[in-house]
């Protein structure tokens, strides 16, 4: 390749596919400390000591590759993302932003700093195997709670993260002790590439996005609409207390109320994931008494948060006195909204345009790794590269010239963060 530097990247890519591709040909699946991550640090691992750097492993496990400034007692500049991906899922979504990092410590070897340069493949960002927001980076940061060790249980083991942590050789006690590679004392700040999850980008005919802030929000893991479970042949409509018609009127209300904020300018994602009835209970004839519901609401501005929580409020109200029902929210688990730096912001975006490179400026709606450096008030910044085919299943996409361009728009902002005063 033309590209020495980039080839690296398309290495690690390249090895992950023929690597921890399913059986089925069905995607890939790398399990959060499975055989699947395990290959992927390894391989970056290795690629990274073949560039030259220094290459060391917390606690948890995360991989964290080095190369000195020429001012070692700065801060240095980070950038990395996640190598585990959901069952059946595609090779990009995190990879391709460990991938970028490569890129730019090819890059560093010949472009030296004042500051040095990390790249960090973090552990476990899809929780999906263990219930809890980017505990890889989190870990790397010594800011997960001890308790956690003990007690997230990994989905598909039923096993404790402690018990994976030593199981692969790293030390969950250290962990527990928050201890920490990365501190907001040595990050200068951190930039994370990752795929766009969705299709904003591709129909924008626009390789690349900066990311205004990472969506926190209102997320009810476990709400209940309660009415009265009744014979469907012997109950006349004006007698009935049918949770399942309440919900479903509240499920289209919230919807309408949705579509009016955002025509109002506010961005807010709202899903219904779990809609279900107790299955020892339901019947075909048979009104449900019981409906339990899932609701995962996401921002990136509190006062829409505010707004659509009003409304849902006023709607269960009205519901519940139409319909003869009890709406009941359990614990909100939801994450806070997390903005991205706004001078790093500003960075990205006159890279792109001192590169000639076409960029978008917006939300993203899921979370990622920069939510955790971001919560500790690192500088962070993030780019989306475009992504045909959306995120979460095996058909993910994305081209290689995309994937270039945001490499190159990485590296000008990272050698520019490590070379300010």
């Amino acid at each position: 390749m033309k590209d020495d530097s980039f080839s690296y990247a398309i290495r690690l890519l390249d090895g992950l596919q023929h690597e921890t591709a399913d059986p089925d040909g069905l995607g890939i699946t790398r399990v959060a400390y499975g055989s699947g991550e395990i290959f992927a640090h390894e391989l970056f691992a290795s690629l990274a000591r073949e560039i030259g750097a220094k290459v060391d492993v917390d606690g948890a496990g995360n991989t964290i590759a080095q190369l000195e400034g020429s001012d070692p007692s700065l801060p240095v500049v980070v950038t990395g993302s996640h190598l585990d991906s959901v069952r059946q899922g595609g090779n990009f979504d995190g990879a391709a932003g460990v991938a970028a990092g490569l890129h730019c410590l090819k890059q560093a070897v010949s472009q030296p700093g004042k500051r040095g340069l990390c790249v960090v493949a973090f552990r476990g960002e899809e929780s999906c195997w263990f219930p809890h927001s980017y505990i890889g980076s989190r870990m790397a940061l010594g800011q997960l709670p001890a308790e956690q060790l003990d007690r997230l249980v990994r989905s598909d083991t039923q096993r404790t993260l402690a018990s994976h942590i030593d199981e692969c050789g790293f030390d969950s006690d250290a962990v527990k002790k928050g201890v920490s590679i990365l501190t907001p004392e040595n990050v200068d700040s951190f930039f994370e590439a990752h795929i766009e999850q969705g299709p904003v980008l591709e129909s924008k005919n626009i390789p690349v996005g900066v990311v205004l802030a990472i969506a926190g929000g209102k997320r009810f893991r476990d709400m209940t609409v309660t009415g009265v479970w009744a014979h469907a042949g012997a109950e006349p409509r004006r007698y009935r207390h049918d949770a399942m018609a309440a919900t479903a009127a509240f499920i289209e209300r919230a919807n309408q109320a949705w579509k009016q904020l955002e025509a109002e300018g506010h961005f807010l994602l709202i899903t219904f994931g779990v809609v279900q009835t107790d299955p020892e209970l339901n019947a075909f004839s048979r009104i449900p008494g019981k409906v339990n519901v899932t609701i995962d609401i996401r921002a990136i501005q509190y006062d829409a948060l505010q707004l659509i929580m009003n409304r849902l409020n006023s709607l269960m109200n009205s519901i519940s006195e139409e319909f003869g029902v009890q709406f009941h929210m359990m614990e909100d688990s939801g994450p806070p909204i997390r903005p991205m730096d706004e001078e790093l912001i500003s960075l990205l975006q006159s890279s792109a345009k001192q590169s000639g490179v076409a960029n978008h400026l917006m939300p993203s709606g899921a979370g990622h790794d920069a939510a955790a450096f971001s919560e500790l008030g690192i500088p962070t910044g993030m780019i989306f590269i475009r992504n045909q085919n959306g995120s979460h299943n095996p058909d993910e996409g994305m081209r290689v010239d995309d994937f270039r361009i945001a490499c190159d728009l990485l590296n000008r902002a990272v050698t520019d963060r490590r070379n300010r005063e």
